[in-house]
């Protein structure tokens, strides 16, 4: 997967197995096994340590680290250990079930 911009000309080659969406500056994209986050450019800003990687959603994304997932935060600091069988988004501060 990757990329087009609004007048589908590809602005992030396909390198992707999985590529998410964006929400502010960065992208969830899978490779192999490990997922990590992107920025407009394609540049890998947030490594490829993950098993899983969602959106960011107020500030916070879930990430699951072996078997459990846990939020960071847009620069990849763990905000929140691993240590939820599931995890969604936030929504006005809050974790959703």
């Amino acid at each position: 997967m990757g990329y087009i911009n609004k007048n589908r000309k590809v602005v992030i080659p396909y390198q992707f197995d999985w590529a998410g969406d964006f929400s502010g500056k960065l992208a969830p994209v899978t490779v192999g096994e490990k997922s990590g986050y992107i920025n407009q450019e394609g540049n890998i800003v947030i490594r490829k340590e993950f098993l899983r990687a969602r959106n960011f959603c107020q500030g916070l994304a879930a990430v699951k680290i072996n078997s459990l997932w846990g939020y960071i935060d847009q620069t990849g600091r763990i905000i929140s250990k691993p240590q939820f069988n599931e995890a969604d988004d936030f929504s006005e501060g809050k974790r959703q079930n």
